[in-house]
């Protein structure tokens, strides 16, 4: 892109029957009636049967998905839900500014803000949004960007010599439901998991771009490391491990495990907030987990990824759907790759969903919450080129 302007599109849903549709774009304003999305339910129950036909179980071995429906669920749902957002004037002004960013060579980053009033849109697969009439997923098109918005905006570059990335892996063997729910889990292969994250960025590491390390995911652990004065200052908080949700707490969890040994212990979503956000804690948070984006139908704020976007994080990324291991390192390294090169957290996800695109439709499963307007959250010194 030329000039490498960007400039933001802002979609606010707000309640009722039926509801209103907010957009902001250069100082104007729109508002469309948009009547409630029918049977969203069975599309996302037919989008997840897709995305699991051809996709192994994380550690095996990967191949791309084979789904020969998968194009048609996945732009029936984004042509659904681009048809409830972008509706008469609001459409018109997207309109504009869509044709301003080819015009222009700019971009759009359209931020979709999700409120708590709002919360059972929450759980809608919004990076799928297609726009049939340009054949465009927003998610991955070169003049729109898309980013779920939490809260309001808040400015939070930080300057850092390099990224330092925490990496926190839970090899549990139970989820630490006791005898309340809980049971075996299936194996990740950790090491394997460990192996494809450190080949994703070892480039930069060896260029002193990218200081990394690993943890045990016990709360002790995590929280030494996090807060002592001694390893304090970590840019990125990286999980790897399982995840769920509790039907009876009705809330979102990820399972650490007890400190000493590998046995489960659920560390449920508001209590994760006060661990990960504090003074000069990370800035961006990374749930690479199953299940960790779960939650009860219609509130999407009980999700793990959930309540961490309504805290102080500028940036959440989770994965909505089941990933493969050979997606989930292409996304680590295009992700980290970009962020080290200067890109903001926006354009690193936009980036690291189109490397994903040759396993099949998994691009659509990494989901970014937001408090950030440009997704710039750290400010890190220029990679010369040899």
């Amino acid at each position: 892109m030329a000039d490498g302007t960007e400039e933001i599109f802002e979609i606010t849903v707000r309640p009722g029957k039926p509801y209103t549709v907010e957009a902001r774009w250069r100082g104007q304003s729109e508002t469309a009636i948009a009547p409630r999305p029918r049977d969203m339910e069975g599309d996302l129950r037919e989008l997840q049967t897709a995305l699991h036909i051809g996709l192994p179980m994380r550690g095996a071995p990967a191949q791309p998905a084979k789904a020969a429906s998968e194009p048609r669920i996945i732009e029936g749902i984004g042509t659904r839900l681009f048809d409830l957002l972008f509706r008469r004037d609001v459409f018109t002004l997207y309109s504009e500014a869509r044709d301003w960013a080819a015009e222009a060579d700019g971009r759009i980053s359209l931020h979709v803000r999700l409120t708590e009033e709002m919360r059972e849109l929450g759980v809608l697969p919004w990076e799928t949004l297609y726009h049939a009439e340009r054949r465009e997923y927003l998610a991955i098109s070169d003049r729109v960007g898309l980013t779920r918005t939490a809260e309001d905006f808040v400015k939070a570059v930080r300057k850092t010599p390099k990224l330092r990335i925490l990496c926190a892996i839970a090899d549990a063997t139970d989820d630490g439901g006791g005898t309340e729910g809980g049971g075996r889990l299936d194996p990740l292969m950790f090491d394997r998991e460990l192996m494809w994250m450190e080949q994703a960025i070892s480039e930069l590491r060896q260029a002193g771009q990218v200081h990394f390390e690993v943890v045990k995911a016990s709360l002790g652990e995590v929280e030494d490391r996090l807060r002592s004065r001694r390893h304090s200052g970590w840019d990125v908080f990286h999980f790897i491990g399982h995840g769920g949700f509790d039907d009876r707490r009705g809330q979102g969890y990820l399972v650490f495990v007890q400190d000493g040994s590998r046995a489960g212990e659920r560390v449920y979503a508001e209590d994760l907030g006060p661990l990960l956000s504090f003074k000069g804690g990370p800035r961006l948070v990374l749930l690479n987990s199953c299940e960790g984006f779960q939650s009860r139908t219609g509130d999407i704020f009980s999700s793990t990824a959930g309540h961490l976007a309504f805290s102080d994080i500028p940036c959440v990324v989770a994965m909505q759907f089941v990933i493969t291991s050979h997606a989930a390192q292409e996304f680590s390294r295009r992700f980290y790759s970009d962020l080290v090169a200067g890109e903001s957290v926006n354009q690193a996800v936009r980036f690291a969903r189109m490397g994903m695109k040759r396993y099949g439709p998994e691009w659509i499963t990494p989901v970014l919450f937001s408090r950030s307007a440009s997704g710039m959250i750290f400010e890190l010194p220029k990679v010369v080129a040899p």
